[in-house]
């Protein structure tokens, strides 16, 4: 079976990357001219005794993808020297569905992984990348913060889907543009606001009502909008989604304690004083409650020979708010073309509530030993962003700065269980000087950046180039003291103060060979820098997790990134295609290393700047529409990588250092494809869809370590496939998705998640607009 689907993975990609090449040769081939005088009179002869035709559109009038992300200005995605990926709200919603879970909007994109500790949590891989190296903004507005985790977290699960307008993914750095951490890619979540603007007053919205089965999901989203002429407009939208016990896939079954609930709003007023200004004030509020990190517990189910875990209780308490004040103004026709100032504040909370055995497994004897670990963080933000039209090109250039202020706590109290679990006696308490990280604590990150646009070669060739200085500090009030390993905590503490500066840039090119002859193809690559200062959470953090145990870091540097990448696009009147390969150059990467100490039976480690390597990969997508209703599409990701670790083992022998270790939770070759029937005219579709992944067996030194997500020689590959669709009424007020996933209830886990897919899955969905 690992045979039939790794043969079935890899000759999904010869077959992805033939398809395009043979769509563009025959797209290509139907546009040429003919080179056959009296053939050509025959074929004018007939065309003018044919009944004229509505004109069909040329290939460069067709709608394409708008993306400000990847230059800071809008431009079309065909036309940016980089890999991206625009997704609508119409895509995420109606298409694919991605209205639980934020991350599930690139659930289908080439060079993506989806990785979910829970249902409730989760985190791309992009490009190899996940975690606190991929930088994620709403609405331009920087979302990452100092206390984010190396590895998978749930932070990006904590952003509604159904509040976003357009996503916007741009694979690679672009630490230029945006600053530390753009390493595997770059998010911009742009958010709604009104679409009623015109010359009288205006209100609409919408309902929205959605369910799935095996996720034991409902969701519901009110939202109302409206304008006062063109000078005013509102936007407001709430959400509230509740998760029953998910059931994963035939083996694995129904899994308790995986269900929690969430609901927030979004706010949006834009006002425009005068033609080409536009003030926008926005705010967001979202909480999630008790979200179980199931696989910690004694509820998980093993998965392939993975382990169970001890806790009785480990759940999440997430909250978060953002609101900004945006000013900006377009079309100045002076030295500055256009500039956007904003102002921003986030408040960040999370608890996390954790009951650990002290003696037994009983549930309703002995001692438990109960945990709750968190922090509060004040995000203080302001940006300002220009753009000029000069001679040497098109400048764009700007400052950006942000402060966490961070107040983290943490009480541990022992008691004991009698009477069955129905009496409970205080015995003793543990002190603790922080949470997860340092208390007391402040970090800042400021950087400027320049950028130059220019096209040469009337046309043919863009260049652009772009530099940034960053600037990132740390100073920790009070970070825990670790005594001897062997006697555990003290109350002592210490402080710790730290700085970092960088200089990174990035040079690309885009190459239209046939600018003046449809402009059908385009050539583009480059070379990218990438920054990552080391985090609060990095510095300072204590934490226990499985059997290992984390102690602070205060020595350590910035990691160091370059990529190099060729690509190619086209677009003809029925083929689209794009395929690119990446190579990223790793120093000085922070590892977790294994100190050869413990405290009782877990293994104390701590960070180190450790890493050299690389990683590089194949990604490739088409989209073909071979018949007027019909269009077939598929993308293929293959990534490789290795990177200088340290190894250690479970009896705390010192740790010795290897070279060329798999790269970690290393994406297996991943395939996506599709059917789609859409007929002209009518406002319905149908697809059918398949998902097909590789043995994931290149495991990291970590990796063979994570029991308790990895099964013992790599995750299962899978093969798993569904149908959806969706058709609108009522002169497309009224809008019905559906569909049903892995229709043979295939028991499968994605690389690195703590937790199996739902099994096979019906799900219903209906909004109304009005």
């Amino acid at each position: 079976m690992a045979f039939c689907r790794r043969y079935a993975v890899r000759t999904a990609f010869s077959l992805i990357l033939a398809m395009g090449t043979f769509c563009q040769a025959q797209a290509a081939e139907q546009e040429k001219p003919s080179t056959d005088p009296k053939g050509d009179a025959v074929k004018q002869a007939k065309e003018l005794a044919k009944p004229k035709e509505p004109q069909k559109p040329k290939p460069s009038d067709k709608p394409i993808e708008v993306i400000v992300t990847a230059t800071r200005s809008e431009e079309k995605s065909y036309e940016v020297p980089y890999s991206t990926q625009v997704y609508s709200n119409q895509e995420v919603v109606e298409r694919l569905s991605a209205v639980t879970n934020f991350v599930d909007a690139f659930k289908e994109t080439p060079g993506v992984v989806v990785q979910k500790t829970a249902q409730g949590q989760g985190s791309p891989f992009i490009r190899g990348f996940t975690g606190y190296r991929n930088v994620i903004m709403i609405d331009g507005v920087r979302y990452n913060k100092s206390f984010f985790r190396e590895g998978p977290n749930q932070y990006w699960a904590q952003i509604d889907p159904l509040s976003a307008q357009r996503i916007e993914l741009v694979k690679g750095p672009s630490a230029v543009l945006y600053g530390s951490d753009s390493v595997g890619g770059t998010v911009n979540v742009l958010t709604k606001g009104t679409d009623t603007w015109s010359e009288k007053n205006e209100v609409g919205g919408s309902v929205y009502q959605w369910g799935s089965e095996a996720q034991g999901a409902s969701v519901s989203r009110v939202e109302v909008k409206g304008s006062h002429k063109d000078k005013l407009g509102f936007f407001f939208g709430g959400s509230y989604k509740y998760y029953d016990d998910f059931r994963a896939g035939d083996e694995t079954g129904s899994v308790e304690n995986s269900g929690y609930y969430e609901f927030g709003g979004d706010a949006k007023i834009q006002y425009r004083p005068f033609k080409h200004h536009e003030l926008t004030v926005a705010a967001q509020y979202w909480n999630q409650d008790s979200v179980p990190r199931t696989e910690q517990t004694r509820y998980a189910k093993p998965f392939h020979g993975t382990q169970i875990g001890t806790d009785f209780r480990n759940n999440n308490d997430e909250e978060r708010a953002l609101t900004y004040v945006k000013y900006r103004i377009d079309e100045i026709h002076g030295l500055i073309e256009s500039a956007e100032i904003t102002l921003s504040y986030q408040n960040s909370k999370e608890l996390l509530h954790r009951v650990r055995s002290n003696s037994g497994t009983n549930p309703t004897s002995g001692d438990r030993r109960t945990e709750k670990n968190g922090f509060d963080v004040d995000t203080f933000g302001a940006q300002a962003q220009f753009i000029s039209k000069t001679p040497i090109g098109t400048m764009t250039y700007g400052f950006d700065w942000y402060k966490d202020v961070v107040d983290s706590k943490r009480t541990e109290n022992v008691f004991r269980l009698t009477n069955g679990g129905l009496s409970k006696t205080f015995r003793s308490t543990r002190p603790h000087a922080q949470g997860v990280v340092a208390d007391d604590a402040s970090y800042d990150l400021a950087g400027i950046y320049i950028q130059d646009e220019k096209s040469v070669l009337d046309g043919y060739l863009t260049l652009t180039a772009g530099g940034r200085f960053q600037y990132a500090q740390i100073d920790a009030g009070t970070i825990e003291n670790l005594a001897s390993p062997a006697v555990g905590f003290t109350s002592n503490s210490f402080s710790y103060y730290d700085n970092w500066k960088s200089l990174t840039g990035s040079f690309r090119f885009l190459v239209r060979p046939d600018f003046k002859k449809g402009d059908h193809w385009h050539v583009f690559g480059g070379v990218s820098q990438a920054f990552r200062a080391p985090s609060l959470y990095d510095a300072t953090v204590v934490d226990s997790a499985g059997t290992f145990f984390e102690s602070p870091s205060t020595s350590l540097k910035p990691e160091h990134f370059i990529t190099y990448e060729i690509g190619t696009k086209a677009r003809y009147d029925h083929l689209v295609f794009q395929a690119s390969y990446f190579y990223t150059w790793i120093d000085d990467m922070i590892l977790r290393n294994p100190t050869g100490q413990r405290i009782g039976n877990a293994t104390v480690i701590e960070k180190g700047n450790g890493g050299q390597g690389n990683v590089k990969g194949i990604e490739a997508e088409v989209s073909y529409n071979f018949l007027k209703d019909f269009n077939v599409w598929g993308n293929v990701t293959w990534t490789e990588g290795a990177l200088s670790q340290f190894e250690g083992d479970r009896n705390g022998n010192p740790p010795q250092f290897r070279l060329d270790k798999p790269f970690g939770k290393l994406i297996p070759v991943v395939g996506h494809m599709g059917f789609r029937y859409q007929p002209v005219g009518r406002n319905f579709w149908v697809e059918l869809h398949a998902d097909v992944a590789d043995t994931a067996d290149r495991l990291a030194v970590g990796d063979r370590f994570d029991f308790r997500r990895i099964p013992p020689g790599g995750t299962p590959g899978y093969g798993v496939f569904g149908i959806r669709g969706a058709a609108k009424f009522l002169n497309n007020k009224l809008t019905l998705t559906g569909g049903i996933d892995n229709i043979g209830n295939e028991d499968y886990r994605i690389h690195g998640s703590g937790e199996n897919m739902p099994g096979t899955n019906a799900y219903l969905g209906v909004r109304f607009d009005w």
